[in-house]
């Protein structure tokens, strides 16, 4: 579709040219202009293609609109401007937006636990069902499958978690071989960041051996801080408060989480591991006065949200 739009915008552009400059009439200018619009369009969409999702809203109107008034020396420099962003475009894996929705940190308790009666009745449709959510609760059901007397069962889903295992490790793969051929900044800086968050899903899904857990974490947080020695990204910091918090370095994850408050992450989505940050110092006064601050933003995970709606 890209060479398909590519070719006709140049073929539209090329034709309103000739009929201009051979008929040389207001009929022919009309048909050049009409044409001339829809080749602009049609690059405008093209080079929307390599802008950032959130910074692309009205960008095809925007680029049609500057194409159009500049004429044939805007549309060869458009045309220039898209080859120019082809060569330097690195495919770089999308990440699961899982790992940016991560539920309540477990607390301990001897009581009942949530979820303890969930999908009691395995059966190969449910474990399919299930493969299909990436999240930790889904890999902690198919890994009670594995080990189901029913042998379609147990394949199905052995079969599934070595799929998503497999899945995220080529990813990794692949974005490993692109940091190697990487010059630009702003290239190193996505892969690294990728690859944190990629490491960081195997832990956080619980798909791997605890064996490799720790190897994954230091991995995570070893291209968590390269990244940030490219850019000081809120969802970076975010990322690390977390992997601290999970290694119970607490100060370092209060650092970060804060960092990441500063630089305008969401707070719904600090809220909770702050909250868990001072709970684990002990540190009431300020747990309390968070709460006050923060009142009406309450994080995305219902579990979380209910009981701060207790609490504030």
């Amino acid at each position: 579709m890209t060479i398909k739009n590519l070719t006709a915008s140049f073929i539209m552009e090329a034709t309103g040219l000739v009929t201009l400059l051979r008929f040389g009439n207001v009929e022919s200018l009309f048909i050049y202009l009409l044409l001339h619009a829809v080749a602009s369009l049609l690059i405008s969409i093209l080079i929307k293609l390599f802008l950032r999702k959130g910074s692309n809203r009205g960008a095809v109107r925007v680029f049609t609109l500057l194409i159009f008034l500049s004429g044939p020396a805007g549309f060869i420099l458009s045309i220039l401007a898209y080859v120019a962003l082809s060569l330097r475009k690195i495919e770089l894996t999308p990440l699961y937006e899982s790992v940016s929705h991560e539920i309540v940190p477990e607390v301990e308790f001897e009581g009942r636990k949530v979820g303890e009666a969930f999908g009691q009745i395995k059966s190969p449709n449910i474990v399919v069902y299930m493969s299909r959510a990436q999240h930790p609760l889904a890999v902690r059901y198919l890994k009670e499958a594995v080990s189901s007397p029913e042998d379609e069962v147990r394949l199905v889903a052995f079969g599934t978690l070595t799929a998503m295992e497999k899945d995220l490790m080529e990813k990794v793969g692949t974005l490993k071989s692109a940091l190697e051929e990487a010059k630009d900044k702003r290239e190193i800086f996505s892969i690294h960041s990728s690859l944190a968050e990629l490491y960081w899903e195997l832990v956080y899904l619980g798909i791997s051996d605890k064996e490799l857990e720790g190897f994954y974490m230091d991995e995570a947080r070893k291209h968590a801080m390269e990244a940030l020695k490219l850019n000081e990204s809120a969802r970076i910091h975010f990322l690390l408060g977390r992997i601290y918090l999970r290694t119970r370095s607490v100060d370092r994850a209060q650092e970060h989480l804060l960092k990441a408050w500063k630089l305008g992450f969401p707070k719904e989505r600090l809220l909770t591991y702050l909250l868990e940050v001072y709970y684990l110092k002990r540190d009431f006064k300020s747990l309390f006065v968070l709460t006050e601050n923060v009142k009406g933003a309450l994080p995305p995970d219902p579990k979380s949200a209910s009981i701060l709606r207790i609490w504030i």
